[in-house]
């Protein structure tokens, strides 16, 4: 539970841990767990997290949070709203089990209009299964928006209802990235990853590597702080 944990803190994907954990080919290569440690007391400065929650607490937190998903979206359809203004943001009123769908484009407009109002706004991103194209029902989207002022992001949240009406955000420390997961009455949850523009700093830590390889949609990028990390990361030209 505690590596799970602190890969998690550090921004990298377990899932992808197969990967990486291949000292026995590679004998260079410390075993996964070691360089998880090294990792995580690099960045934080601390052996171990504060607190591990365990898998089965978070797979529990997720599913009560797929449930209120599911029941916002109902209650959207049965109201009859038509699929027009703040409703058109919704990814989907009916989708086939395993269906991949993608951000509804007034969505990613409105991102993009976020960071050019706001004067502190480095750059945006979405990274995960929505930057891939393999985003199914049941996925939420992940936003990372770097700036200057993280605190003053985090405190003013009247943000967050730029991209519909909110039901309900919550806090979660992840290290480097605070972030805000909000969710909204069209059925969309979002975790908005707050961070200072260091995390795209070149090179990267090898959670932010991860991230990156894991993919990642520049919708705003003025410095080109994402793309040079991109290039960087993936060997893009």
């Amino acid at each position: 539970h505690a590596h799970i944990q602190m890969a998690r803190e550090l921004g990298m994907n377990p899932r992808k841990f197969g990967s990486l954990d291949n000292q026995r080919q590679e004998r260079w290569k410390a075993p996964l767990p070691d360089f998880i440690e090294s990792l995580y007391f690099d960045r934080f400065n601390k052996d171990n997290p504060d607190s591990v929650v365990s898998i089965e607490e978070i797979a529990k937190t997720r599913l009560g949070k797929k449930e209120q998903k599911r029941h916002a979206r109902i209650e959207v359809a049965d109201a009859g709203k038509p699929t027009t203004g703040a409703n058109a943001q919704r990814v989907a009123q009916v989708q086939p089990v395993g269906a991949a769908i993608n951000l509804p484009s007034a969505f990613l407009e409105a991102l993009r209009r976020w960071g050019a109002d706001d004067g502190h706004i480095d750059a945006i991103g979405i990274v995960g299964s929505y930057a891939t194209g393999t985003a199914t029902e049941g996925s939420d989207v992940d936003v990372v928006a770097l700036t200057s002022k993280p605190k003053a992001l985090l405190s003013r949240k009247g943000w967050s209802a730029r991209f519909g009406e909110v039901l309900a955000i919550e806090t979660e420390e992840w290290g480097a990235i605070t972030s805000l997961r909000v969710w909204y009455q069209n059925g969309l949850e979002v975790e908005f990853g707050i961070g200072r523009p260091s995390w795209a700093s070149v090179p990267p830590d090898e959670g932010t590597a991860q991230v990156v390889r894991d993919g990642l949609k520049i919708i705003y990028d003025p410095g080109h702080l994402l793309s040079r990390l991109s290039k960087h990361v993936t060997g893009a030209a």
